[in-house]
């Protein structure tokens, strides 16, 4: 899991490029171990990407599921006081399940 090519297993590093699907079955599966932690080149990039769309909504221009509705909803402008809010109904929404729970070995923690 050393994604850094340095030889050393410094965990996980999320650099925004590298990142595989078994990285993330072993930090998911493992008990314990190295931890995870963001890259400093890719907080930089979330940083400019958030100011970028903090000066889209500023201006009032449409992003999709930011400042508008989604799907049929597509339509319906948000107000950027509202922006906020609608994101963090979205990670609610989709926290909704059905269905029997997972076994466990898919769980990152017990379910």
């Amino acid at each position: 899991m050393d994604n850094q090519g340095n030889g050393r297993s410094e965990g996980l590093v999320i650099d925004g490029r590298t990142l595989r699907v078994d990285d993330v079955v072993e930090v998911a599966t493992r008990t314990a171990g190295a931890g995870v932690r963001l890259a400093g080149s890719a907080t930089v990039r979330i940083e400019e990407s958030r100011r970028l769309k903090q000066q889209l909504i500023d201006t009032g221009q449409p992003i999709y599921g930011v400042t508008t509705g989604f799907g049929d909803s597509v339509t319906r402008q948000i107000g950027s006081a509202k922006t906020a809010e609608l994101q963090r109904n979205l990670v609610r929404y989709h926290l909704n399940g059905t269905g029997p729970k997972a076994a466990a070995r898919w769980c990152a923690r017990p379910c």
